[in-house]
């Protein structure tokens, strides 16, 4: 998916392109991290569960917080450099579980039905909805990604359109600068609480105070018009 962001004509004339890629690209992430959360599920112990989604959290945010250093320097190293970085990266880091991490057979008997309909795959995706504890999961989780996505998303357009920005500084660079310290704070909150967790066999009011705290910012960053 990277690659094919590659060959993308920025000038504007390859809108269609650019569009596929990034299709493209949020397909592949998407399947790879949920087979790569099923698989840390299948190798963590149900008692060390919170401690293990702790340092999968803090892992993904110093991952991140690397590439909030690597967009301080985009404007230098420009687009193919840049994303060719993240192909290397992403390849290796992906080849270090696959190869290394084994994965046991399951006993489960052999399907006996080897076609599946798209009807059965809807109705695979909308019976668990019919479960009460799951259909509120799944809506709040929907809201929170879809408030992440567009605040994050959208940052550098914030930045660019209402923030007044010091010097000559440009709105990429200020989003990398922004992003230190929501990696560092986000990377400790994740050990912590991941520990905390497992320690107090309570998940919700975890839920609820990083909810609360992450509107409360989002709120103040309302009336911010000053870098």
């Amino acid at each position: 998916d990277r690659l094919l962001m590659l060959s993308v004509d920025y000038s504007g004339k390859s809108v269609a392109l650019y569009a596929l890629s990034v299709a493209v690209f949020f397909f592949g992430n998407t399947m790879m991290t949920a087979a790569y959360t099923g698989l840390i599920a299948d190798k963590t112990h149900p008692s060390a569960r919170g401690f293990s989604s702790g340092v999968v959290g803090v892992m993904m945010l110093t991952g991140n917080l690397a590439g909030a250093g690597l967009g301080m320097i985009a404007d230098d190293l420009q687009v193919p450099a840049t994303f060719g970085i993240l192909c290397v990266v992403c390849i290796l880091s992906t080849a270090v579980t696959c190869i290394f991490t084994p994965e046991v057979p399951t006993n489960r008997a052999a399907p006996t039905k080897t076609t599946m309909s798209i009807k059965d795959l809807l109705c695979g995706y909308i019976r668990p909805l019919k479960k009460s504890d799951f259909r509120w999961v799944f809506i709040t989780r929907f809201l929170l990604q879809m408030g992440l996505a567009s605040s994050v998303g959208f940052l550098e357009y914030w930045l660019d359109d209402a923030v007044q920005l010091p010097g000559c500084m440009k709105p990429i660079r200020a989003v990398s600068l922004l992003f230190i310290p929501f990696m560092i704070a986000g990377a400790l909150s994740s050990g912590v609480c991941g520990i905390l967790t497992d320690k107090y066999k309570r998940r919700k009011m975890f839920v609820y105070i990083s909810g609360i705290t992450m509107s409360l910012c989002v709120i103040v960053l309302m009336f911010i018009r000053i870098y």
